[in-house]
């Protein structure tokens, strides 16, 4: 295996790493701190190779509250701080040690509450570093680069294992931009590329050229939307496959295969994009939920019997919170189970909204959740970066409340909605409102037609009544004042 990372300081030496901790018996559990690709993989990899267990995070973008839990619940034996240009060593009492099974603890974002360790074991991670590498090829010929933290499963199964263990080449980059990506896939003639759903849309807006041995790009950790595809497809074509896993699975569950033009556009652009077919494993679809079996799944959440007995059914199965149903051939995901809108009775995924509403044009990052509403129980809410009116077409999907300003996402960009629903409440009105001020603004039209107002207030009028036309569906209100508006259209 051969470990490229061209923007760090700090050179690679796990012999040097492995002489510092062979002293530690097998189990023993290290903190891995990183702010470099290049001193993490290292740690990483010696710890594998040591028996040891990791337990990677950011100290950057990691609360100070969250790494003091952390550290009280996994107690280590020992601190690796992986700066710029050293790796320092700290060691601790720690407590007892890890099965001997053990590879690493992956804790979750804590999105709700204090995160969980998942306790990944050593032939979950090798047996999906291997179905995640030969499904791409990877080989003492191949090279894959990725921007992605190794800190997070993806990057740590897929890129640093999966060439591991098939002898591959990879390339870390540090810091992310379409320029620099571009130039590492080029320089390095990578075949394979892994980014998240905001870095795939920011390569299709760069307009640079798409590397000359780049066969495709890979995408996971959050949704793909339809947009982020139909503009990846119009500056590259079909040359992007979308992939489905969680820490739980040690990374990879399902993927898209490559698909032609012809295909990609029907599954990727036309449609909600798949997550693809299985790469390993069982999975079923049991009262909507996706759930999961086989030798990747994690052993338990860390000191954490009763989310790990939650999170299991009594026949072995992992659930992963997910809703999902099968299209044709491929598993599409319709949204988490904890985040789904469930508006007067009918079920809402935010997902399938927010292409809604960039196909609307609306314009930023953004988000939707969910927010309180007496009425409805609940109801459709927006976050989103940028000021500006929102007006969709489907009056169903029109939001009930709006908050402009940053949109909170965990470090893999999964968007943070229980977070951000706090506060927001709905401000939608019955649909018996909706009728009454149509009727009202039919009232008005009439007399506008009746005493010959002006030009100018007529269309005042009708630039307002268009508006306010496309949400009022149909029915006997509708009915009833269109033709008043069509008279003043007339008229002018």
């Amino acid at each position: 295996m051969k470990i490229i990372t061209p923007d760090c300081e700090y050179k690679q030496d796990i012999e040097k790493y492995k002489e510092n901790l062979k002293h530690l018996p097998k189990g023993s559990r290290i903190l891995i701190k990183q702010s470099n690709p290049t001193g993490i993989s290292e740690a990483l990899i010696g710890n594998w190779e040591l028996g040891l267990v990791s337990i990677p995070v950011e100290p950057y973008f990691t609360p100070k509250t969250t790494m003091d839990f952390i550290q009280q619940d996994c107690r280590p034996h020992a601190i690796v701080n992986c700066t710029d240009s050293k790796i320092i060593f700290e060691f601790l009492d720690g407590g007892e040690l890890s099965p001997e099974t053990d590879h690493a603890i992956f804790y979750t974002s804590g999105t709700t509450g204090n995160p969980k360790g998942v306790v990944q074991t050593r032939e979950g991670m090798k047996s999906n570093a291997l179905a995640v590498a030969n499904l791409h090829n990877f080989s003492i010929d191949s090279t894959h680069l990725t921007a992605l933290p190794l800190y997070h499963c993806n990057a740590a199964a897929m890129s640093l294992f999966g060439n591991y263990f098939n002898g591959g080449t990879v390339v870390f980059l540090k810091k992310f931009t379409p320029k620099a990506y571009f130039e590492a896939a080029e320089r390095y003639g990578a075949q394979t590329a892994n980014l998240v759903p905001t870095m795939v849309a920011d390569l299709s807006k760069s307009g640079l050229p798409f590397p000359s041995k780049l066969k495709y790009v890979l995408t996971a950790a959050t949704a793909l939307s339809q947009e982020i595809c139909k503009d990846f497809y119009t500056a590259y074509g079909a040359k992007l496959r979308q992939g489905y896993g969680l820490s739980e699975a040690v990374n990879f569950s399902f993927t898209m295969p490559l698909l032609n033009d012809e295909d990609f556009k029907r599954e990727m652009v036309d449609n909600y994009p798949p997550v693809g077919k299985l790469v390993q494993g069982e999975y079923r679809i049991l009262d909507g939920e996706v759930q999961l079996r086989g030798e990747n799944i994690m052993r338990c959440y860390w000191n954490n019997a009763e989310a790990t007995k939650a999170t299991f059914t009594e026949d072995g199965w992992f659930k992963t919170g997910d809703r999902g149903e099968l299209r044709g051939e491929y598993l599409v995901l319709t949204g988490r189970f904890k985040e789904i809108i469930i508006k007067g009775g009918d079920n809402y995924s935010p997902v399938m909204i927010e292409d809604e509403f960039r196909r609307a044009g609306v314009t930023g990052d953004l988000a939707v959740v969910g927010c309180k509403d007496e009425r409805l129980g609940e109801d459709i809410a927006l976050v989103c970066s940028e000021y500006q009116p929102i007006w969709i077409k489907n009056r169903k999907l029109q939001p009930a409340a709006v908050r402009y300003g940053k949109v909170e996402r965990t470090q893999t960009r999964k968007p943070q909605r229980t977070k951000m629903s706090k506060g927001l409440v709905s401000m939608s009105i019955a649909d018996s409102g909706y009728s009454g001020t149509l009727e009202a603004a039919g009232r008005l039209a009439q007399r506008i037609v009746k005493f010959k107002a002006t030009n100018d207030q007529q269309r005042y009028i009708l630039a307002v009544a268009n508006k306010l036309l496309p949400y009022a569906g149909s029915g006997d209100a509708y009915d009833s004042v269109k033709p008043y508006f069509s008279a003043i259209d007339r008229n002018l």
